[in-house]
């Protein structure tokens, strides 16, 4: 049923990964070709750089491929609380899901690797943005462990009949 505790950590997973868009993943300061340095923030929306008169971060490269990937499984998440009537499927589905977090962890680590080891690039300070994708992956491991539960809990019922 819908009230179920897998149904609050897929959510909480959801939600996690949601916050992904609110933090950067790293901040840092690049030296510029003509000696010039600009302060760079790195999210899951893209590469933000602060402008010098304005004061303010303007979007500089998007990476729409990473802002998709992470509401889709987000939207997943949330899809796979609603198949509660189907154990078996919500547990394949938590499984993907963990699967294409993995996927998502992999590919904006290895984005961020390139970016932080270009030259010029100085003061790395890791953002809130690098946390929740693991945060998700452990509540949707959690949410498939009571999901298995559950299923294992209506076979045996169903065998004392």
């Amino acid at each position: 049923m819908i009230q179920r505790i897998q149904t609050i950590y897929l959510f909480l997973a959801s939600v996690a990964l949601a916050m992904m868009y609110f933090f950067p993943i790293y901040t840092f300061v690049e030296k510029q070709p003509d000696a010039t340095i600009k302060e760079v923030k790195l999210t899951i929306q893209g590469r933000f750089e602060k402008e010098a008169t304005t004061n303010e971060y303007v979007l500089a490269k998007p990476n729409y491929a990473k802002s998709v990937m992470t509401l889709a499984i987000g939207l997943g998440l949330l899809v796979t609380v609603f198949q509660f009537n189907n154990r078996k499927k919500q547990l394949r589905l938590a499984r993907v899901m963990i699967m294409l977090i993995f996927a998502l962890i992999t590919t904006m680590l290895t984005s961020a690797y390139k970016t932080v080891n270009a030259e010029g690039v100085m003061n790395i300070v890791t953002g809130l943005a690098v946390v929740f994708p693991s945060i998700a992956v452990v509540l949707t491991a959690l949410a498939a462990r009571a999901i298995k539960k559950d299923e294992e809990l209506v076979k045996s019922a169903d065998r004392l009949r």
